[in-house]
């Protein structure tokens, strides 16, 4: 199942010189998407107030320094261990984005951020990383005694009981990420207790953006094997496997802003999408899913590599125990040696993560961070054995090194 030889390549140095994982890094489809009660027994962004549905996070951000009217001559406030997607909205609004530290745990520097407000300071971004909440309260008086807009990006949390109030909830803003959680290929939200957000609902997306959205999880789904309701859809595209190619090549062939590039990974900001909707697809999975059963497994998930990793030398998760109310994204794991680990983790098709693109320069946790802290997926659709394959990879991974000389 796994390349043999991938242990013993050096690692590269592009990260598009990888081959695809062999598990996915985000759910795919599966019959067992569905399987169990739909309603959640965490409370989620969706229950923090007024809801908009977006293609993106980005967007939901967007919409939110514009209602903060954040522009040119403005500051935002946003840390420094970032995704590039969470910069390319503030940068379009014309305000200048700032950057503040944040601590081993990943727990905001408040006094960096104290120090750094000006009277140009139109917004804070507060990042609940990986799905482990933010302490907020300090946060709040802040921007209520400045005037600040406290916006919470819930990109890694789409879940989350805080304290009693769903996440999402302490802001004056919040953006969520559906694709993350879900098998979908679009998925964001802005979320509000002020029903000013609906002033401009989005419009719905193109015939070809809405059929994209469903090609796209069904071609994965495929992909990966876990297509849902195999014996009778399969048969079914292979019969009119005509149809199925004619559909992928009008989307190949169509024009390149079909869908936002976000769908793709892609970090650039397209102001066309900023007032469409989430995929009619998109909203159906996400109505259908099983949110009890996304969120048990995710718990479980995360618990099973936290024990596996216990006994590995050189790496160690940065939350070790998942509190009541936290609904994991991904395992963040700090790894000693990441330079001769990454490479070998991916040769090997360990589906993987890093934010290589954090502004390092503004925060020494962040400059360590976006080389050392790998992200392993947790995510519904995994099984116990995909797991531990995991798990084995990395001690694999891990076992050379024990040998080598440290780097100086």
């Amino acid at each position: 199942m796994v390349l043999t030889n991938a242990m013993e390549a050096p690692a590269l140095n592009s990260r598009r010189d990888y081959p695809e994982p062999i598990l996915p890094v985000h759910p795919m489809l599966t019959r067992d998407s569905f399987a169990g009660p739909r309603q959640s027994v965490v409370t989620s962004i969706l229950d923090a107030g007024h809801v908009v549905f977006l293609t993106s996070a980005r967007f939901g951000i967007a919409r939110a320094l514009m209602l903060a009217r954040a522009g040119s001559g403005d500051e935002v406030l946003l840390p420094a261990f970032n995704c590039p997607a969470m910069i390319s909205p503030v940068s379009w609004s014309g305000a200048t984005p700032l950057f503040y530290r944040i601590h081993e745990d990943l727990a905001i520097d408040v006094n960096d951020v104290r120090s750094k407000v000006t009277s140009r300071t139109k917004a804070l971004i507060a990042v609940h990383y990986f799905g482990f909440h933010q302490r907020l309260e300090l946060l709040q008086d802040l921007c209520k005694e400045e005037g600040i807009a406290l916006i919470e990006d819930c990109a890694h949390c789409f879940y989350g009981d805080d304290r009693g109030a769903p996440i999402g909830s302490r802001g004056d803003y919040a953006v969520g990420s559906l694709w993350k959680f879900f098998p979908v290929f679009d998925g964001g939200c802005l979320v509000s207790k002020n029903a000013s957000i609906l002033e401009r609902s989005p419009a719905r997306g193109s015939a070809l953006f809405q059929l994209k959205s469903a090609v796209r999880v069904l071609e994965r789904s495929r992909a990966y094997g876990t297509l849902p309701f195999a014996p009778i859809l399969g048969p079914l595209l292979a019969s009119k496997e005509w149809a199925w190619s004619m559909a992928k090549d009008a989307l190949s062939a169509s024009r390149g802003d079909l869908a936002p590039t976000s769908t793709e990974a892609g970090y650039d900001f397209e102001p066309d999408w900023l007032y469409v909707a989430m995929s009619y697809f998109s909203q159906a999975v996400v109505r259908a899913i099983s949110h009890e059963r996304a969120v048990i497994t995710r718990r479980k998930n995360f618990q099973q590599l936290v024990n596996g990793l216990s006994t590995h030398r050189g790496v160690r998760p940065i939350f070790s125990s998942l509190p009541e109310g936290v609904v994991p994204y991904m395992l963040p794991l700090y790894v000693d040696r990441p330079e001769s680990m990454f490479g070998r983790l991916k040769l090997a098709g360990v589906p993987l993560l890093r934010w290589e693109d954090a502004t390092i320069d503004a925060c020494s946790v962040t400059a360590r961070y976006a080389r050392h802290l790998f992200l392993l997926p947790c995510h519904q659709e995994l099984s116990a054995d995909d797991l531990e394959w995991i798990l084995n990879r990395i001690e694999s991974a891990v076992a050379p090194l024990a040998t080598e000389k440290a780097p100086s």
